[in-house]
């Protein structure tokens, strides 16, 4: 099956060209989901402003590198999550990460931001939908990223393996692994399987 072609290929080529509009369109299309996909992950509103800020960054300084192989966005999608990865992986060594969880980091996971796509995790109510987002920073790394690619982001597995590097079937079995990890945290039949 031939790949999609990538609706940011146009942008990318003016940006190459030099075209500083082009930056500041590719900005305004995914600065929201950037940051969302950050908040989610490292707990952190102002942590998460951050990291994205130097994903946008890092991709423009690498965007003669950008090769096409997968779409503009799960490339960009790479550079957040290794950022927030990275970073959750130092806090952890440092002894950061359990102070602040447990003094209210989860914060950013809890509230919704109007701009992003309603969480995908199975659950209906506001207040379900808080406590899953809530659990989701006890799981393991690993685990709250793949939720967080696939039932809040909502990217395919093609997209979740090029994100996190891994296989096809490797995403399917993480992505099983952690739903039964939230549902243990949770304590219930939460999530659909």
């Amino acid at each position: 099956m031939p790949a999609r072609p990538d609706p940011d290929a146009d942008l990318i080529d003016a940006l190459r060209r030099g075209e500083g509009d082009a930056w500041e369109e590719i900005v305004r299309r995914y600065a929201r989901k950037v940051t969302g996909l950050c908040i989610r992950t490292v707990n952190d509103r102002s942590l998460a402003d951050d990291l994205s800020q130097e994903a946008f960054l890092r991709a423009f300084r690498a965007i003669d590198r950008f090769d096409g192989r997968a779409a503009f966005g799960t490339w960009l999608y790479r550079i957040a999550m290794n950022l927030c990865l990275t970073e959750l992986r130092s806090r952890r060594r440092r002894g950061d990460l359990q102070g602040d969880l447990a003094s209210g980091g989860r914060s950013g996971m809890t509230g919704h931001d109007p701009g992003e796509p309603a969480p995908g995790l199975g659950v209906e109510s506001d207040e379900a939908k808080r406590e899953v987002l809530s659990a989701m920073a006890d799981l393991s790394d690993e685990h709250r990223a793949i939720l967080i690619l696939r039932d809040i982001r909502g990217l395919d597995y093609g997209a979740i393996a090029e994100v996190l590097e891994i296989a096809p079937g490797t995403v399917k079995s993480r992505l099983f692994r952690a739903r039964a990890a939230l549902r243990e945290i949770l304590g219930h039949d939460e999530l659909d399987a």
